[in-house]
């Protein structure tokens, strides 16, 4: 329903769609909780992802199954994840072909073997295909949902953050050997949170960063535009202060994953707070405290903790040899990969599969194992060949023309909306920079961030601030229309049980109100304002007055 149709309408339609809008509003905040939670790991088939498969798929069929109002827009971005799924299926269909795999590590010829099917791997395919089930399911179902449970949605996914960053500083106080790391490989010496590797720790930071960005701006909004007195309530103050705190925390924090990418991300994060600031259109209508220099003060402050715990930390990962990092070897190989198995690919998650095909004792001397290319845009090349240069096409044209939207003044929702909305699409344009030197994307809870804040950049399907602003006019009417009966004389009052009396006792020099009588009564008695019969001042005379005429 558009946002232009009559607000009650509206607020018609939401009431008839509130049962099933709060199921799929507990869904999806159940699923999103679980995959912060158990999400964190890098690999298809553990036992975290087979949780969150278990958790999300009744969630998909939910919205699958339920009916609702679609637009052109939420029919394509349905179409585009069917395909999703579409392509690691297709990989697993039995057909007859010939493959030409390269010469070994050992120097052997190349040779061209039968494949069964366009994965070389179909068990790790169907592992990899089972891993978008989550994701898809938060996206089609966060787009169902209207501001308010977005809202929710977004301070959730924000306290996730926060609780996995005092995980990771615990992790760090207990040294190495924490119990605290939920994961075998990991990186023991680093802050990882509930994630098996820093980098993704550090990508989950500074994406949510944006987000309470979103709510300080909000909260000082409110904050600047309310009165001398009411600045003082707690109500208006512990927001402000709750919101510059997890931002604090998310900066400080972000130092201790020691991921480089991941400060450099912040740095580019931190600017995108202040654009959100600078375009939230409320700067304007109140004076006082600034959202800017209230964001450099958090900033500062988690800059100095940032300093004083990890900045010896931080310039030693950076002093390293950028050239034997690897991702160079990483790279090259993957393309040479990539171009073996043109136009289809590998097939999804086949990555560790083919990548040993290509690699010689000499691109790696001490024979480490390699699990990622360190480049999603490539990894997802060789697994998926053309076909994932189209999707990618397709989503990067949609993300173009939503992130205008969302940066432009959009339709619907109040400010908050639209901030989260901004800081949502910075979300994902940060997530794609990283994954070009990092695979976040491979893990089922950055997954997760990432279809949230596509579904976020998506207008509501309906406005339901439009009926809440409704039922909070009907509500000031009612009582305007009602007004205090302890202040009101009781001859002039207006309420019900005595109205009767304020009409039989009128104030004066005003005439008298009395109900019609009755038609079978004489025209003389119906039209003298006591009952009397006319030229008598005797109330025998006439006949008996019904008993609302007679006076008190």
């Amino acid at each position: 329903m558009s946002a232009a149709q009559p607000a009650a309408a509206q607020s018609q339609a939401l009431v008839q769609d509130l049962g099933g809008t709060r199921i799929v509003a507990g869904g999806v905040l159940v699923v999103l909780i679980a995959s912060l939670a158990f999400g964190g790991g890098t690999r298809s088939g553990m036992l975290g992802d087979s949780l969150l498969q278990v958790l999300a798929l009744p969630l998909l069929v939910l919205v699958i199954a339920t009916p609702a109002p679609q637009s052109l827009a939420g029919r394509g971005a349905g179409i585009f994840c069917l395909l999703l799924f579409a392509v690691p299926a297709a990989q697993l269909i039995p057909i007859g072909l010939t493959r030409v795999l390269p010469a070994l590590a050992n120097g052997g010829a190349s040779v061209a073997v039968p494949a069964t099917s366009i994965s070389i791997a179909p068990a790790t395919t169907l592992l990899a295909m089972l891993t978008l089930i989550p994701p898809i399911a938060l996206f089609l179902a966060v787009r169902r949902l209207g501001w308010r449970e977005r809202r929710l949605v977004s301070l959730v996914l924000l306290g996730g953050a926060i609780v996995s960053a005092f995980l990771g500083l615990a992790q760090l106080s207990y040294g190495p050997d924490s119990k605290l790391r939920f994961f075998t490989n990991t990186n023991i010496n680093d802050a990882v949170g509930f994630f098996a590797n820093r980098n993704h720790l550090a990508a989950l930071l500074f994406t949510s960063s944006l987000l309470a960005a979103a709510w300080a701006v909000h909260c000082i909004a409110i904050l600047r535009a309310a009165s001398s007195k009411d600045r003082t309530d707690a109500r208006v103050i512990v927001p402000v202060m709750a919101s510059l705190a997890a931002l604090v925390t998310l900066v400080a924090t972000q130092a201790m994953a020691r991921s480089r990418a991941g400060i450099l991300l912040a740095m580019a994060a931190l600017v995108g707070c202040y654009l959100i600031a600078a375009t939230d259109r409320r700067r304007q209508q109140a004076s006082g405290l600034s959202a800017q220099r209230l964001f450099a003060v958090a900033i500062g402050i988690g800059g100095l903790l940032a300093v004083q715990f990890a900045l010896y930390r931080v310039m030693e990962r950076f002093a390293s040899d950028p050239i034997q990092d690897g991702r160079r070897v990483f790279a090259r190989l993957t393309t040479e990969a990539a171009r073996a198995f043109m136009p289809f690919g590998a097939g999804m998650g086949t990555f560790v599969d083919v990548y040993g095909l290509f690699e010689t004792t000499a691109d790696d001397p001490g024979g480490a194992y390699v699990n990622r290319a360190h480049n999603d845009l490539l990894e997802v090349w060789l697994e998926a060949g053309v076909v994932a240069g189209i999707l990618l096409a397709v989503f990067a044209v949609w993300f173009g023309r939503r992130a205008l939207a969302v940066w432009r003044r959009q339709a619907g929702g109040f400010d908050i909306d639209h901030a989260l909305a901004r800081a949502a699409s910075l979300i994902v344009l940060l997530i794609g920079l990283h994954s070009l030197v990092d695979y976040p994307l491979r893990t089922s809870a950055m997954m997760a961030v990432t279809a949230i804040a596509c579904a976020l950049m998506s207008p509501a399907p309906w406005d339901d601030n439009l009926a809440d602003a409704e039922f909070s006019r009907r509500s000031r009417r009612r009582r305007r229309a009602k007004p205090d009966v302890r202040s009101v004389p009781e001859t002039t009052t207006i309420i019900a049980a005595g109205e009767a009396r304020a009409r039989r006792h009128p104030p004066p020099n005003q005439p008298a109100v009395h109900p019609a009588a009755p038609e079978h009564w004489p025209a003389a008695w119906r039209d003298h304002p006591d009952g009397k019969q006319p030229g008598t001042s005797d109330p025998a005379a006439a006949p008996p007055a019904p008993k609302s005429w007679r006076p008190e």
